[in-house]
């Protein structure tokens, strides 16, 4: 496990989204997570949660994310 939060290139490189719709994507999984009474970081979302919604495991998502930096790639702009 790299890191328990997920930012907005993160979110835009496992999903394949822009940054715009990164940012929505987790402005929406934040808000449900208000309503059930959490604190939530505005651009970041838990990755837990994250996977957990998208029907992901952890490892492929750290998989991911450490492939694409290891090979020197960009989130989508």
């Amino acid at each position: 496990m790299y890191k328990d939060f997920l930012t907005v290139e993160d979110v835009g490189i496992i999903l394949g989204y822009k940054k715009s719709a990164a940012r929505k994507a987790i402005a929406d999984l934040n808000d449900e997570l208000q309503e059930e009474g959490y604190r939530v970081v505005r651009g970041k979302i838990n990755k837990k949660y994250f996977a957990k919604r998208y029907f992901l495991s952890e490892i492929d998502i750290d998989k991911t994310i450490s492939e694409v930096f290891s090979n020197g790639l960009q989130a989508n702009a």
